[in-house]
């Protein structure tokens, strides 16, 4: 629950600073892809 918790507040961090630096960059596309592998996951486990 704790992990889902911080990655609610990490994609609405990104979604702040997405706004105010976009394009984005590839460096932070490819945290989110992680960071969606990661949400996938823990889903998969609920």
């Amino acid at each position: 629950m704790v992990i889902l918790l911080s990655m609610v507040l990490h994609f609405k961090l990104y979604s702040i600073l997405n706004k105010k630096a976009s394009p984005p960059t590839e460096k932070i596309e490819k945290s989110i892809q992680k960071n969606e592998g990661i949400l996938s996951d823990v889903r998969s486990r609920i």
